[in-house]
């Protein structure tokens, strides 16, 4: 869940839905954009019974926001 204060005026600058998993229907990540800097909070797709998709998300998943966080921390401090 994220929550904010929609009556603070300047407090949030935006919220963004990200899609950084191949699924239709796996994994979420949003971004909350605030003054100083970026909040992100993601639920990390399952590597299944067995880790049967261990390598994928090591692999795929992982790299990818990765990279994500990286170039949101290029611009202000992210949590």
């Amino acid at each position: 869940a994220l929550l904010w204060r929609s009556d603070v005026e300047g407090a949030v600058l935006r919220v963004k839905r990200e899609k950084l998993e191949p699924g239709p229907s796996e994994g979420r990540t949003l971004c909350m954009e605030l003054p100083g800097l970026f909040a992100v909070l993601t639920y990390v797709p399952n590597s299944g019974d067995g880790l049967c998709r261990l390598e994928e998300r090591l692999g795929q998943w992982d790299p990818k926001l990765r990279r994500y966080l990286k170039g949101l921390a290029k611009r202000k401090p992210v949590l």
